[in-house]
């Protein structure tokens, strides 16, 4: 509510009596939030009124001073537009561009990736490297397998700059390959086997990969490729006879280390250039902030195409720890797993929400414990998934965020078991990093305020491989940097400030749809859903086409717990408008997740193989409005028993729905159909809806009009229904 207060004052003139005016302190809000203006001789004067279940006084403090220098901007600009008018003070601009920016470090360590493995390797050779399926490697024995590939892939031309793509399940020789190319001086190319062939082949095209290490049991589905076929199996007879020592190093910091594919909206991947520079700046932040000692096991189950392998790799193998690898596929049993961390005595861990739900939900979790710290990532951590973490686990866990091109992680949070009831926070930018929260145009938005994440700084990605354009589009000059030349990335992230500086991530900006000509956030009904008991992941998606699209949950529900279509639409109902409610609500034992451990949107079912379940027990129409209803659809849905506590556009596939849009403008049951066509409930409640509307009294005589116009409607063209 605002207030404007320039009528001018009167006195009171009463005989007899002196009157003056008395400022009285109203201590409650009737608004959310009131600004009162007051004309005076001496200016204006102004004052904000707030509810204090809402709004916290460091907020209002905060909005008023926003608005303050908003109306100073105006006076000393009048020719500024309305978005160009500053909304920070100087000293709140230095506060999110400078002060929480202060990540500059000099580590003074190693420049290249394998440099730090080697350092390693020479202080303990002896020790143990890998673990995998009973078999151990030693930091010595690496080493030396590693640098013979090496020698013979210099012979075979490999020079810095040089692309080499490895594709081989997980295992030590894997793990060769990868040291075995950089030592050469290339830039490696992680290719996982599960990928469709088409898929690989337009990798290797791509970034014109011309040897390809892999296995003899992959060879036949690599062999028509663009690539020679190098293997490696039996730790890489090829090269049995080639040099152990070290080679000289060839790459600079600024040469590739490796390029890794990501989807793209074009709908083909696009490569990641990472260089050397960049990689060993995060892995160096991360033996600074969280130290691995040789007594330490770090789990690697993440796919060899996930930029998370790296750091699992490398960065247990730069510490001189050691490297447990589960067995190919096995990063998607959760008792494997879990029996893997408890017989090896894995001490760090990397899960991403849905893996560590799952392991969290094993009866002998809480044997684990081996287990320090558990690091999450890749998807929004829940406060659910967080606090049953605590109850379950003596560990500490960190939620970390940061896409591929910005090098595994840039922002990183440890986690409290007292954070109650908040979705966690992705925490603060890593070392020699940068985080701006920015709004269309660039310029840094208020504390609390939603904006687009950018990423500035040393962990920035070279760029996307043979594609010029992209790479200009979505790394672009940072306007806050000091250095010439320097770059940053454009997320797609939505995220804000909060007081403390910390970052709360809060979905992607471009995961919105428009929905009957209402805009829909996809993320905020997930939000919504989620936040139910008894779901444990929900994902909302729109399938259909034209008048049949159709807003779609899907739910994995919590362990013995099976919710309704109805309950869900009710919980949903309750925090969401109508429009944002989903018509179909999908119950999966577990959603379909990508190699990343992401949710794999396009494996999710057709909603239409799965009818809608309610709580209540079927019911036969019970005549008048009931009936015609239930006459008219069973008409588009034969063969199937309609009962009162029914949703049609529950059950129907989009043809039938469609085919039912006519339908709405030419029966009697007009009004309740309209109103279900806009996801009401059930049909008894929308039979009271057109009695209570007056048309019930009609609807008996139209009943032999409302079948006519069924059956015609079988051939007419489907009408578009809904706002335009």
């Amino acid at each position: 509510m605002f207030v404007m207060q320039n009528a001018p004052g009167s006195a009171v003139e009463l005989e007899g009596i002196e009157a003056r005016g008395v400022e009285v302190s109203v201590e409650t809000a009737k608004f959310d939030l009131t600004l009162n203006i007051t004309e005076t001789e001496e200016g204006l004067a102004g004052s904000l009124k707030y509810s204090t279940e809402l709004f916290e006084r460091e907020t209002i403090e905060r909005l008023a001073q926003s608005f303050e220098t908003l109306l100073w901007g105006g006076v000393s600009g009048p020719g500024l537009t309305l978005s160009e008018l500053p909304l920070l003070s100087e000293a709140e601009r230095e506060r999110v561009l400078g002060l929480w920016n202060e990540t500059g470090v000099s580590f003074g360590g190693p420049e290249r990736l394998h440099e730090m493995f080697e350092r390693r390797a020479a202080e303990r050779p002896e020790s143990s490297a890998i673990v995998f399926e009973g078999r151990e490697v030693s930091y010595g024995e690496l080493n030396e397998r590693a640098n013979r590939l090496a020698h013979y892939l210099r012979r075979r031309g490999v020079a810095p700059e040089a692309v080499v793509g490895i594709c081989m399940e997980r295992g030590p020789e894997m793990i060769v390959a990868a040291l075995g190319v950089l030592k050469s001086g290339g830039a490696y190319l992680p290719l996982d086997p599960e990928y469709p062939a088409e898929r690989l082949d337009y990798m290797l095209r791509d970034t014109g990969v011309k040897l390809l290490l892999t296995q003899q049991r992959l060879a036949d589905r690599l062999q028509d490729g663009p690539a020679q076929l190098i293997s490696l199996d039996g730790y890489g007879t090829p090269f049995a006879s080639e040099d152990a020592e070290n080679p000289r190093h060839v790459a600079s910091a600024d040469n590739l280390a490796y390029v890794i594919y990501t989807s793209g909206s074009t709908g083909r991947p696009k490569g990641v250039m990472v260089t050397h520079r960049a990689i060993c700046n995060h892995l160096l932040w991360r033996q600074s902030a969280y130290p691995l000692g040789e007594a330490d096991r770090f789990l690697h189950k993440a796919s060899f195409s996930f930029d998370i392998s790296v750091w699992e790799i490398f960065g247990t193998l730069a510490a001189g720890a050691t490297l447990v690898m589960a067995r190919p596929g096995g990063q998607r049993t959760a008792d494997y797993l879990m029996s893997l961390l408890a017989e090896q005595g894995v001490t760090v861990a990397h899960l991403s929400p849905p893996a560590l739900e799952a392991l969290l939900a094993e009866p002998g979790v809480s044997e684990c414990r081996s287990l320090m710290r558990v690091f999450c990532g890749g998807e929004a951590l829940s406060a659910e998934l967080q606090e049953r973490f605590f109850s379950l686990l003596d560990a500490r866990l960190h939620n970390q965020y940061g896409p591929t091109e910005t090098t595994v992680d840039v922002t990183c949070r440890d986690c409290e078991p007292g954070d109650v009831g908040r979705r966690p926070p992705i925490g603060r930018p890593t070392a020699n990093t940068q985080t701006y929260i920015l709004d269309g145009t660039l310029r840094p938005v208020p504390v609390g305020v939603t904006g687009e994440l950018f990423i500035g700084g040393a962990p920035l990605a070279r760029g996307y491989y043979n594609s010029p354009g992209l790479t200009a589009e979505k790394f672009i000059p940072d306007p806050f940097a000091t250095s010439p030349g320097a770059r940053m990335y454009r997320t797609g992230d939505l995220a804000r400030r909060l007081p403390d500086g910390e970052i709360e991530f809060l979905g992607r900006a471009d995961q919105q749809v428009k929905l009957r000509g209402y805009r829909v956030e996809l993320h905020e009904i997930e939000l919504a859903l989620g936040e139910h008991t008894a779901v444990r992941r929900a994902v909302a998606a729109v399938t259909g086409e034209g008048a049949g699209r159709r807003l779609v949950a899907y739910v994995a529900a919590e362990d013995g717990r099976s919710p309704t279509a109805e309950e869900l639409r009710r919980h949903a109902a309750a925090t969401l408008p109508e429009y944002m409610v989903p018509q179909l609500f999908v119950t999966l034992p577990e959603l379909p997740l990508t190699p990343t451990g992401k949710v794999d949107r396009r494996a999710l079912p057709a909603p239409e193989q799965f009818r809608q379940e309610t709580s209540d027990p079927y019911v036969a129409p019970r005549g008048g409005t009931e009936e015609v209803l239930a006459e008219l659809w069973r008409e588009l849905l034969p063969g199937q028993a309609v009962g009162v506590h029914d949703n049609f556009f529950d059950q129907c596939e989009p043809s039938h729905r469609a085919r039912a849009t006519p339908l709405r403008d030419r029966t009697a049951a007009a009004h309740a159909l309209r109103r279900a066509d806009d996801g009401g409930p059930s049909r008894a409640h929308r039979a009271g809806l057109a009695r209570r509307s007056g048309r019930g009294g009609r609807a008996a005589q139209a009943r032999g009009q409302g079948r006519r116009s069924a059956g015609l409607l079988r051939t007419r063209a489907p009408l578009v229904s809904g706002a335009a």
